[in-house]
């Protein structure tokens, strides 16, 4: 496993009871539970429909053809 876990301080109730977790493979991945309050969070995969990609790819100046930033 290429990943690391630790305890570090919660953002929601500031307790020192938040279990960590992060890995780089096969992409930057975190996940987080709070044991105190519940608090969570975790790294969501999604898939673009074709119209949201052509959209992030206008909004940010991406040449699809040339895979350049223009």
């Amino acid at each position: 496993m290429s990943g690391t876990s630790y305890v570090t301080i919660c953002p929601e109730c500031r307790k020192e009871t938040l279990l960590a977790y992060c890995n780089y493979k096969p992409y930057d991945n975190v996940s987080g539970t709070c044991l105190n309050c519940g608090f969570g969070y975790y790294t969501k995969e999604e898939k673009l429909s074709k119209k949201e990609l052509r959209e992030q790819q206008k909004a940010h100046r991406y040449n699809p053809k040339t895979k350049k930033f223009e």
